[in-house]
């Protein structure tokens, strides 16, 4: 057991913000399968546990949001260095959430394992599109955005030494793990979904939609720049004003 209290020469006020203790201590059971963590306040128990760990912390993020994938797909890997711990789906809605962690530390502003992610599962859809070939004509590749659109993901990694963030709030990661996640996550990924061709035909399509909708978008505002050009240079300059009257009498 570990007993603190503050000290009242330093702090002269002492007040808990209860609110954030119940935050961090729930978001410390997610992430540590099994843990036990319980909060005591004002004659009040609060219990935290999942025995899922961050899969149980997705489904908690989901929540009532259709998705595409009836249990989310989760990737456990650990090394003498790192350990990874990793739980997505994908949702029928557009937006996508990124949470991500460094050694139980909240990283807001996402950093190397966010990046080795991202990676890792947009080469894995690339590769596994291109070997299904069911990218259709038109798309000439898909992109990291197409991807993330719709995706939920819960990112977190434990490294040993020196942790490198940015920052003196933690936000992001800048330690050189990048490419090591990127390759289990890709491998781990892309096996799944040759393993599993019905629910990887269905995210594939959905990946495509959000490519597809992404040319169209572009399209269009291509269209719409290409109007306005030529809109200014049939305005006339100067003296040279397009007429504001019919009566020729009065105009120029």
């Amino acid at each position: 057991t570990i007993t603190f209290q503050p000290d009242p020469k330093i702090f002269p006020k002492i007040r808990f913000n209860v609110d954030w203790i119940l935050e961090q201590a729930e978001a410390k059971a997610f992430l540590n399968k099994g843990l036990k963590i319980i909060v005591q306040e004002n004659g009040h128990k609060h219990t935290f546990q999942y025995p899922d760990g961050i899969k149980d912390y997705l489904q908690k993020v989901v929540g009532n949001q259709p998705t595409l994938m009836d249990e989310p797909f989760a990737i456990e890997k650990e090394d003498r260095h790192l350990r990874l711990e990793t739980a997505f789906l994908w949702t029928e809605k557009t937006e996508s959430t990124f949470l991500s962690y460094a050694n139980a530390i909240r990283t807001i502003d996402g950093g190397a394992h966010e990046n080795g992610f991202r990676n890792g599962i947009t080469k894995a859809l690339r590769s596994y599109i291109d070997r299904r070939n069911l990218l259709p004509k038109g798309i000439s590749n898909i992109t990291a955005e197409d991807v993330k659109e719709g995706l939920i993901a819960l990112i977190s990694v434990y490294l040993q030494g020196e942790v490198e963030f940015q920052g003196q709030t933690k936000g992001r990661l800048n330690s050189d793990i990048s490419s090591q996640i990127d390759s289990v996550v890709k491998h781990s990924l892309e096996h799944y979904l040759h393993e599993n061709q019905s629910l990887g035909d269905k995210i594939a399509n959905r990946v495509i939609l959000a490519a597809q909708a992404r040319i169209a978008s572009r399209q269009a505002r291509e269209q719409v720049q290409r109007k306005t050009h030529v809109s200014h240079r049939l305005n006339l300059p100067g003296k040279l004003s397009d007429c504001a009257t019919t009566d020729k009498d009065e105009a120029e």
